[in-house]
């Protein structure tokens, strides 16, 4: 699944079926596919690990889906859950490809990022450098917060369907 970053969300919001919601207030960063461009660089080993911790404790409000996304730079030899990409913290290990996680903005109140844990793969492998105010919010993410990434994005939609029906009401 390819967005570009700073795309509005717009994963599985339908309305309808044939519709998708796209959720301005949620902002995609590394939703990365094979054949589009992607900006490279280097992040810092300290922020690595606040991205690690994040994915790994899933402190960051994480939406699980059923199945895995498979890495489309990577060779994929079969579909054996050993084969994929893992991340580590101390014993912990968890498999990339299975969630995704959203982090409030710093700069921007009342706006989230919304990143595949795989991201992590694509940083370390890939060389995929996020931009700077997504790297800041990871850095700075208040790991005594408590909040649910699966109650605000079904919140969002929500919003956006009723919005859609009074636009729909008022024609």
């Amino acid at each position: 699944m390819y967005f570009k970053d700073f795309d509005n969300y717009s994963y599985g919001t339908y309305y309808g079926p044939d519709r998708i919601i796209p959720l301005d207030e949620v902002k995609t960063i590394g939703w990365l596919e094979n054949g589009h461009d992607y900006p490279k660089g280097v992040v810092d080993e300290q922020t690595l690990y606040y991205l690690r911790e994040l994915i790994v404790t899933q402190r960051a409000a994480e939406i699980s889906y059923r199945g895995y996304h498979y890495c489309d730079f990577c060779e994929r030899q079969s579909s054996n859950l050993d084969e994929h990409p893992k991340v580590k913290l101390g014993s912990q290990e968890r498999s990339l490809g299975c969630a995704e996680f959203w982090l409030p903005s710093l700069t921007a109140p009342g706006t989230f990022y919304s990143a595949p844990n795989l991201i992590y793969h694509y940083i370390v492998d890939h060389g995929y450098r996020p931009p700077d105010e997504f790297l800041e919010a990871v850095y700075r993410f208040p790991f005594n917060l408590q909040w649910s990434a699966s109650s605000t994005r079904q919140q969002l939609v929500e919003k956006h369907r009723q919005r859609i029906r009074d636009e729909e009401q008022n024609k």
